[in-house]
């Protein structure tokens, strides 16, 4: 990626880089939280964008909806999940330039929108349609009752949901089980039921009718007038939430949570949990409605379903959904446990040494109780290693504490201080070959005998790295700027080239390091090193909106003059790192392994050609780098495994 071409990039291309860094908004990064991600925006509108682009690499079809008025888009869940399409909001007047650019990117043919003129005007219709839209359709009412039953006319079955029209949270509730079985939402007033909506009941021949919410939202009346009604409902929003879940349990997978707000002071915080409703029913995960605070009844349920290794993601920014909501909802809210370190934190595959974690304590622990969940190649062993709390001595682990064939460790009767450090030695291991080796504490921080992670040890956040010979030499140094921290699980390699003849590691580290240049890439390297700035867990900005969020990234530095010996050196060290990087995570170079040139021509998201003429100034192409990271894999796997 050519440095030089960022302020090009930002200038034809504005729009995705605010996509990339309002859009896609960073959490802030803690060493606990691999298991905790976040969508978000700037605005709803942006932040429906974002979701969009997490869950849709295309689709012909977009449902649009007002996004300042919930009731079109709390029945439009069902409808987009018939066509797997994502729900974009827009303004009433004027649709953005940002969504725009997200229908394009869908390859979207079909816009399907909900609500009358009023809600979604004709000049967003003709804007569309100047953009390149074959076919628009609207779905409308006389008003917001006959609007659900329009758009409950384009799904079929004998199951409906019944919510009220004059307010949203109960019906949210429901949103990711109506979108994932297809059940219309219709709408209705508290007393009195709609004649649209009696006329769609009885023509469609329902036999089941959910109602969602008390008797304050829907009358009993009401209830008693609709078939099969089955109440879900709560002392407030978030139990109607925890009660519509016990009651279809069996449809959700509880591995992938979602978390967002249920309500605030504007009485119209539901555009995220609309949204990512559809997101969330595709993986038939559950939506949880917070607000600042997760009630005990929520925390007494999850707790019965989710496991340590659940992922959670929160829909909204930190101001919405805080960091410590999503780390109650994952089982990791603040406990008086500590932060872990490990020494070294890296090894040449076959070396034998010493690996220390040292651990310490944020409160002091009364007879509590450490468990370490230890990697299976580097396990502890009876009477060879070590504990050592706090000033005592240094005691050898004993045969009742090294659980699971020395992958596990409890350690009990812990009183300590706060400020203490509970160091574990492992003594002589062998890492056996490249990979990310983790490491995992869990403590009994509150003595009640709740065991429950602790802060630095979650889901892949502490690793010991094991790197192939040549990669002895690797250095850390993490950007500050222009580093989302938003939690990746990377899926590929993309290579690049800085364009900047001449500009060492170092200088492009600088050049990442310093300002909000909306760029960024996980690795450099010249033909001295190789510098990580972004660890692998983390996105970088390097190739547009959707690659970022799929592929790891690595800079080829250019020589300054045309010097064969440095352009090996590089090519080397790329070739190393990427194939390494194939056989940590089961990749291969015709699924996983990209040019920035080939990932402009498959999302049209940037212009860039990089790395193919820095490749071809030196006679080499594209698929002779490929080639070469074959013969690397397969020389890695020959000699490690």
């Amino acid at each position: 990626m050519n440095p030089k071409n960022c302020l090009k990039l930002f200038v034809f291309f504005w729009t995705i880089c605010l996509v990339i860094f309002y859009g896609l908004e960073p959490s802030r990064a803690y060493a606990d939280t691999n298991n905790i991600d976040r969508i978000s925006g700037s605005d709803r509108y942006i932040t429906a964008n974002a979701i969009s682009q997490k869950g849709w690499e295309q689709s012909d079809y977009v449902v649009l909806a007002r996004g300042d008025d919930f009731a079109d888009a709390l029945c439009a869940g069902p409808l987009a999940s018939k066509y797997n399409a994502p729900i974009l909001m827009t303004q009433p007047a004027e649709i953005s330039q940002s969504t725009l650019e997200e229908i394009k990117r869908l390859g979207a043919k079909h816009v399907i929108i909900t609500g009358g003129t009023g809600a979604v005007s004709e000049g967003i219709e003709k804007t569309l349609k100047e953009s390149g839209i074959k076919e628009i359709t609207r779905l409308s009412g006389s008003n917001r009752y006959e609007t659900s039953v329009k758009i409950a006319r384009e799904l079929s079955g004998t199951k409906a949901v019944l919510a009220t029209g004059q307010n949203y949270p109960d019906a949210l509730s429901i949103s990711v089980v109506a979108s994932k079985l297809g059940m219309p939402i219709l709408l209705t007033n508290r007393n009195n039921l709609p004649d649209q909506v009696k006329e769609y009941i009885s023509e469609q021949k329902i036999t089941k009718t959910y109602v969602i919410g008390g008797e304050g939202a829907i009358s009993s009346q009401i209830e008693s007038a609709v078939p099969g009604a089955v109440r879900l409902e709560g002392v407030d929003r978030y139990e109607t939430n925890i009660n519509v879940m016990k009651n279809f349990e069996t449809d959700f997978d509880f591995s992938h949570v979602y978390a967002a707000v249920g309500g605030g002071p504007k009485g119209n915080e539901f555009a995220d949990a609309l949204t990512g409703a559809v997101l969330a029913a595709n993986t038939s995960s559950p939506l949880i409605l917070v607000s600042k605070e997760v009630p005990q009844y929520t925390k007494s349920y999850l707790k019965t379903k989710m496991t340590s290794a659940a992922r959670i993601t929160g829909l909204g920014g930190e101001g919405v959904v805080s960091l410590n909501v999503l780390k109650i909802i994952a089982g990791q809210e603040e406990t008086p446990d500590g932060m872990l370190e490990i020494t070294p934190t890296s090894s040449v595959n076959g070396n034998t040494q010493t690996v220390t974690l040292t651990y310490t304590l944020a409160s002091a622990m009364d007879n509590g109780t450490l468990e370490y969940v230890l990697p299976a190649q580097i396990t502890a062993a009876p009477e060879l290693d070590k504990i050592k709390i706090g000033s005592g001595g240094e005691d050898s682990l004993m045969a009742k504490q090294v659980l699971d064939e020395g992958r596990k460790l409890s350690i009990s009767g812990i009183t300590a201080a706060a400020g203490e450090k509970i160091v574990l030695t492992l003594a002589n291991k062998t890492v056996p070959g490249v990979g990310n080796y983790a490491f995992r504490i869990f403590a009994d921080a509150d003595g009640e005998g709740d065991i429950l992670p602790s802060s630095g040890t979650g889901k892949g956040a502490k690793t010991f790295i094991s790197h192939a010979t040549e990669l002895a030499g690797i250095s850390e140094k993490l950007i500050s700027y222009n580093r989302p921290r938003t939690a990746l699980e990377p899926k590929g390699f993309v290579i690049h080239s800085t364009a900047s003849p001449g500009a060492t590691a170092e200088r492009i580290y600088g050049y990442f390091s310093s300002g909000d240049r909306q760029a960024s890439s996980h690795y450099v390297a010249d033909w001295t090193e190789i510098i990580r700035m972004i660890p692998e867990s983390e996105v970088a900005w390097h190739a547009g909106p959707t690659a970022n969020y799929r592929y790891l990234s690595i800079e080829m530095c250019e020589p300054k003059t045309k010097d064969p010996a440095q352009f090996q050196e590089v090519w080397n060290r790329t070739v190393l790192l990427v194939a390494e990087a194939c056989v940590r995570y089961g990749w291969n170079t015709t699924d996983n392994v990209f040019s920035h040139y080939g990932i402009s021509m498959m999302y049209h998201e940037t212009d860039h050609t990089d790395p193919r003429g820095f490749l071809e100034s030196y006679d080499k192409k594209w698929d002779d780098l490929l080639k070469a990271i074959d013969n690397k894999i397969a020389e890695l796997k020959e000699n490690i495994y």
